[in-house]
């Protein structure tokens, strides 16, 4: 029945391809969303979108996740189609015609075949005050913004839709004072679902934080968390912490920042609160020049690298109607369901994967300890231009650290890392001489010796490259290498343990050649795991 249900919505003129999708004539544009409206219908459901899409499809959850996503952008559409009727459209004709195109794929892969039988994220229940602590929770994605599909359509609650696609946890936005009254049944309902239920304070205009009490209806408990800035985290003592206090997250910037400022970022985050788990508000997708067909890609491998790196928990901003009036600094991530649908299912690929990412939440052996001019002396959410480079030049050699403050603790550091170099601005015009003086410090830590890195068939190390590596509790080795490049790679593993034949999770092949060769492609993000 629904595969003839979806060859009648292939061959609907809705989809007739990007230029006629875009048209201006209002009627038309009505017409062809009407169109894809019953045509979502046949599959989602009419009704509660409890029962059709969460338990309706809960043996299948990626196509779960994908009607989810149509749902959201067939609601999203509707609202243009009054906009447009009224002169007033707010989505550019390009990107009707790219959601449009994208309906149609979508429908597509809903009938397709289930590539994973037997997951099911619904019997996995995460609790609130263990997201960032806890070493077995999965790590975990959440979308915020907090707002129905539009104004105009209330039924279509963000809880049941997020539900529905996966997601574990559920942001409520405490500085709401509206949002709060009516939060009591929402909280109810999502931990009845399995969801953690997560308060997110903002700061006031004037600098201040608002209250961060949890809401005085709330009957469930809920993780209160607190964004701070990478100045805030240099001037935050955890040894003044209070246990009742709100759980920090380290905030992204809204304009983005390169692949390396993001991981040196996290490591600051890893280094301050020191269980080495740590939760991200505005979560953002390193700022790398990429054609658009790579953008899924992207997004794809920036998941895995902060899930690997110890992100126990990423907020992304944006989940909301254009023209909401909230004047959010996020842009709005509806008009782009194909990036909606990558994050949602591989927010589903790490939960499903859990216990192969968990494992390299280890702490790194070396530390690099910055002071306040580390950070933009415009900017208190911003890199100093001098420290980026240090950052990138890290990265660029598959060195793995934590990032703490220069302060009178140097004791209690030397306990927890093997080495702690300290980085100061006067030291930092060639960074060729600080990396080298760093290494030379490394030549003494056995575990950085050991570890194992990709390097050219050459024997080069290979730059681009994201490289992380464990052990098993046989000593055997477990890699994360992710191709950080636009091209397709051929490298080889070397150090640590002999490499035997070598599984790859998330794509479920094996790599058994002897000399150790791995094939990546662009932007690729292979999980190797010791072969059975």
């Amino acid at each position: 029945m629904r595969t003839l249900r979806l060859f009648v919505v292939l061959s609907s003129p809705v989809f007739a391809g990007t230029q006629e999708a875009g048209s201006t004539d209002p009627a038309q544009f009505h017409t062809r969303v009407r169109q894809l409206q019953q045509r979502v219908a046949e599959l989602a459901g009419t009704d509660d979108l409890l029962d059709t899409l969460h338990f309706g499809w809960f043996d299948r959850p990626y196509t779960r996740a994908t009607l989810a996503t149509l749902v959201k952008t067939t609601t999203v559409l509707q609202r243009e189609v009054r906009l447009r009727e009224r002169g007033n459209g707010a989505i550019p004709e390009s990107r009707v015609g790219a959601m449009l195109l994208w309906t149609g794929e979508a429908l597509e892969r809903a009938i397709t075949a289930e590539p994973f039988a037997g997951f099911r994220p619904h019997r996995l229940r995460t609790i609130s005050d263990e997201l960032a602590v806890n070493t077995a929770t999965a790590p975990l994605y959440g979308l915020v913004d907090r707002t129905t599909a539009t104004r105009y359509d209330e039924r279509l609650g963000d809880l049941d839709l997020m539900a529905a696609m996966g997601f574990r946890v559920y942001p409520v936005l405490l500085s709401d004072t509206a949002l709060v009254r009516a939060d009591s049944v929402v909280i109810e309902r999502a931990e009845a679902l399995g969801m953690a239920v997560v308060g997110l304070t903002t700061p006031t205009t004037g600098g201040e934080r608002d209250s961060i009490a949890p809401p005085p209806s709330a009957s469930g408990p809920i993780v209160t968390v607190e964004p701070v800035t990478l100045m805030e985290m240099l001037q935050f003592d955890p040894a003044a912490a209070r246990p009742s206090g709100p759980t920090l997250a380290l905030t992204d910037p809204v304009r983005g920042e390169s692949l390396a400022a993001s991981l040196a970022r996290r490591a600051f985050a890893r280094g301050l609160w020191r269980h080495g788990r740590y939760i991200v508000d505005g979560w953002q997708v390193p700022r790398i020049r990429v054609l658009p067909y790579e953008r899924s890609a992207l997004t794809a491998a920036a998941m895995w690298v902060h899930a690997i790196e110890g992100q126990s928990l990423g907020l992304i901003r944006g989940w909301r109607d254009l023209r909401d009036g909230s004047g959010s600094p996020y842009r709005s991530i509806l008009p782009d369901p194909a990036h909606v649908e990558t994050i949602v299912r591989n927010a589903l690929d790490l939960v499903r994967l859990r216990t192969y990412v968990l494992p390299f939440n280890v702490s790194p052996p070396v530390a690099v300890g910055v002071g306040p001019d580390a950070v933009d002396g415009d900017d208190a959410n911003a890199w100093a231009d001098w420290v980026e480079p240090v950052w990138a030049a890290l990265l660029e050699r598959q060195i793995r650290f934590d990032v703490v403050r220069l302060a009178g603790n140097d004791g209690q550091l030397g306990e927890r890392y093997r080495v702690v170099f300290p980085l100061h601005r006067s030291e930092s015009d060639n960074v060729i001489s600080v990396i080298t003086r760093l290494e030379r410090l490394l030549t003494t830590v056995d575990e950085h010796l050991r570890r194992v890195t990709a390097r050219e068939l050459d024997g080069a190390l290979a730059g681009d490259l994201f490289v992380r590596d464990v052990r098993t509790p046989n000593g055997r080795p477990c890699v994360a290498v992710v191709n950080l490049s636009a091209r397709p790679r051929r490298i080889k593993l070397r150090g640590g343990p002999m490499l035997g034949p070598l599984r790859d999770v998330i794509s479920n092949t094996t790599v058994e050649r002897p000399d150790g060769i791995v094939h990546l492609e662009p932007w690729q993000v292979r999980l190797l795991w010791p072969a059975e």
